[in-house]
């Protein structure tokens, strides 16, 4: 391990130094690419998942640091292996890696085989484009929930109360989006001009000064959407003269009332734009009105021969995250744009249900708990019907897919279907991008603690009557 991260530490410096070789090109190199801007900032978003679930290279690592070096290598090379990519640049444009992807950790004990395992919990970088006028663009992308890290799905993904004050009057945040803010905000990193151990609003603020004027756009999706929320509205406060967008993906509300209306007041409601799959569960959180919505959400769905209305388990699952934010009164900012109005689903596509069926007898024979935790679940709301496990596995699966493959088809795999070069190069930097089944199946340890926390809470009142 301690070679080849010595061999990747050796990588990451000539592939700087190169960088910044490049850089002196800008004005003669730059394109803006001939993406559509909703298309290219999903991209920008999709490839902060570079090292999202890393199974095959998730440890042994003695101890925190070595995890984050080796993961801040790899997310390195994948990232500038995809912005430099003679397939990608037509489209996407000509952007430089200017301040190096920077990560934090989850240690996660053993998994599978593996002892001593650490997943990436945390992920930010930025590019950098200069075009006409000396107008410098900068990208900054904020990866989502890693499906194996129990501290990205219990505390910056679910825990929404208390609520925290934000930035001296601009209303409140969720406890999770604040702790994952103050993550990513405290990271440092490396620049292509070779300053370290700098914070990248540090960096921006102080690169920004050689323009005539700047935009930073900033995009994430899932908590990666949350987290653009909160991150935008703290670059814009602390550099009040820059242009500062926000694109959200698949993003739940990260604050209250009073938070949303002020961030598309500070930085401009044409500046804020937020994407949503109509049967994606994720962005109705953490709205009660929409959270409500999930009670019914896939019942016009059958998956395998299963219908998927009145499904007990799910039915309870939802309760449980309408009372967790309940008095919270959060607010999404401004009006998202809706796809998927149809309503595509698994059935919609060439679903293997023989592999459906071998997963979730995998799934529960190998996470005991989660049959014990499902007993309290089912047993705590009493809606007169019965369900089968089988039937809430197949709704996380369908609810995986709503949230992952489907953004990833709207924006990258429909519109550039007859590109196999532009798609090769965007699946060598995120290769281990799961959704549906294989979401599910790696994410059963923390789907186990989730069910447990609902199965502990006895309190909760059934909302889906």
């Amino acid at each position: 391990m301690k070679l080849l991260l010595a061999v990747t530490l050796m990588i990451s410096f000539i592939l700087s130094c190169q960088s910044t070789q490049q850089n002196n090109s800008y004005g003669e190199a730059y394109n803006a690419g001939r993406m559509l801007p909703s298309q290219k900032h999903y991209l920008q978003a999709y490839l902060s998942y570079a090292v999202d679930a890393e199974i095959d290279n998730i440890g042994p690592f003695s101890n925190p640091s070595e995890a984050i070096r080796f993961f801040n290598v790899q997310a390195y090379g994948k990232i500038h292996g995809a912005v430099h990519s003679s397939s990608v640049t037509p489209y996407f444009g000509t952007y430089q890696l200017a301040w190096f992807p920077s990560v934090a950790v989850d240690y996660i004990g053993r998994h599978n085989v593996v002892e001593k395992a650490y997943v990436v919990k945390n992920l930010i970088y930025c590019l950098k484009a200069v075009g006409p006028n000396n107008t410098a663009q900068y990208l900054v992308g904020i990866a989502g929930t890693d499906e194996l890290s129990p501290d990205d799905w219990m505390n910056e993904d679910f825990t929404v109360q208390p609520l925290q004050d934000w930035l001296n009057g601009k209303g409140k945040v969720s406890k999770g989006s604040k702790e994952g803010f103050d993550i990513i905000n405290s990271l440092t990193s490396q620049t292509m001009t070779g300053e370290t151990n700098i914070s990248l609003v540090d960096y921006i603020a102080k690169d920004s000064r050689k323009h005539n004027s700047s935009i930073v756009s900033v995009a994430g999706h899932s908590l990666g959407g949350a987290l653009t929320q909160v991150y935008a509205s703290n670059l814009k406060n602390v550099l009040p003269k820059l242009t500062v967008e926000a694109w959200v993906y698949a993003g739940p509300s990260a604050g209250d009332e009073k938070f949303a209306s002020q961030l598309t007041s500070d930085i401009g409601a044409n500046n804020y734009h937020a994407f949503n799959n109509k049967f994606d569960m994720i962005p109705h959180a953490w709205e009660i009105p929409a959270l409500e919505e999930l009670c019914t959400l896939y019942d016009p769905f059958t998956v395998c021969g299963l219908p998927l209305a009145n499904n007990v388990y799910f039915k309870t699952i939802v309760s449980y995250l309408i009372d967790q934010s309940t008095g919270a009164y959060m607010k999404s900012p401004g009006t998202p744009i809706i796809f998927n109005k149809e309503g595509k689903n698994l059935d919609s596509g060439d679903w293997d249900c023989a592999k459906l069926d071998a997963a979730i007898v995998l799934l529960l024979s190998t996470s005991p708990d989660i049959d014990a935790d499902l007993i309290e679940v089912y047993n705590h709301c009493n809606y007169n019907t019965q369900s089968s496990v089988k039937s809430l596995m197949v709704i996380l699966t369908e609810m995986a897919y709503q949230h992952t493959s489907l953004y990833f088809e709207q924006f990258i795999q429909n519109p550039y279907a007859h590109n196999a070069g532009f798609l090769g190069a965007i699946n060598t930097a995120v290769p281990s991008a799961n959704s549906g089944l294989e979401f599910v199946l790696q994410a059963s340890d923390v789907l186990s603690d989730f069910l447990g926390r609902i199965a502990d809470d006895k309190d909760f009142p059934c909302h889906c009557n």
